[in-house]
């Protein structure tokens, strides 16, 4: 699937080099399938291999909440260094929300 997101030889390889290829390609082959526009899935990919470096987890390893957890916390500091945010509260909650879910506490 990502290879009929990315044209681009360097951008192909980044996504195809970084952890969880096969899963990160198979969830974009099942939301194609389930009719989501390019544009969708170009940002979904896009996300995905963000979350992957955020965690930085092999991907011989499985992903533990508390590993979401820390990697929340990781990327609420670098939206607010970048200034896309002013405190770790709300970019915290939504990553972690969205890779574990809505009814997480953290």
């Amino acid at each position: 699937m990502l290879e009929k997101l990315f044209k681009y030889p360097a951008v192909l390889a980044r996504h195809t080099n970084a952890p969880f290829f096969e899963e990160r390609n198979r969830y974009l082959s099942y939301r194609a399938e389930e009719g989501c526009a390019h544009e969708t899935l170009l940002r979904i990919a896009r996300e995905l291999l963000q979350v992957v470096q955020v965690l930085d987890i092999p991907s011989t390893s499985g992903v533990r909440p508390e590993q979401i957890r820390a990697a929340g916390n990781r990327w609420a500091r670098q939206q607010c260094r970048r200034g896309r945010a002013h405190t770790l509260r709300w970019p915290r909650e939504l990553f972690v929300r969205k890779k574990l879910g809505s009814n997480l506490h953290i």
